[in-house]
């Protein structure tokens, strides 16, 4: 938890939450305080947690630090791995599991019916995309660009941002 404030001659300003949280907080007052800086707002982009668990709940559990994709069947590899690694962001966001990366080990046991060497050659593809960020080796999360994808790009824009159809 960060708490932020900010004394001012006329006013005072606090905010609190977690640090994107608050970094979104302080964007908002200060392009409401200063307009012009509205214009940094359209090319910024902070992930919002609320918008890419509202996004995933559908798709993706959370229990015990274990991710749980449903309706797998319906899904394909590419989709539930990055269901996956977006449930594992989360998770880390929320303090209910340490790391927001994911082993590909761990994705072979959350994963059903899917091999580890078809998770490797989905995972090669997804970081070719820009999607998935590896960090270590055989660990991998979910890139900003792929938050933005599965949150439907952001708010008030149209056009290229939109929410690709993922349950495919």
């Amino acid at each position: 938890m960060i708490r932020l404030e900010i004394p001012d001659k006329n006013i005072r300003v606090e905010f609190t939450g977690s640090r994107d949280e608050v970094v979104a907080n302080l964007l908002k007052f200060l392009t409401n305080v200063y307009p012009h800086l509205s214009i940094v707002s359209k090319i910024v982009y902070t992930p919002d947690l609320e918008n890419l668990l509202t996004s995933i709940s559908q798709h993706v559990k959370i229990s015990d630090g274990e991710i749980i994709i449903l309706d797998e069947e319906n899904k394909t590899t590419e989709n539930k791995i990055l269901y996956l690694l977006a449930g594992c962001y989360t998770a880390s966001k929320l303090g209910l599991r340490e790391k927001s990366s994911m082993s590909i080990e761990e994705m072979v046991k959350m994963v059903s019916n899917i091999s580890k060497k078809t998770i490797q050659n989905t995972l090669v593809e997804l970081v070719k995309k820009g999607l998935v960020l590896r960090q270590a080796r055989g660990t991998f999360e979910i890139s900003t660009k792929g938050i933005m994808m599965l949150s439907g790009g952001i708010e008030g824009e149209s056009g290229s941002a939109a929410k690709p159809n993922l349950t495919q």
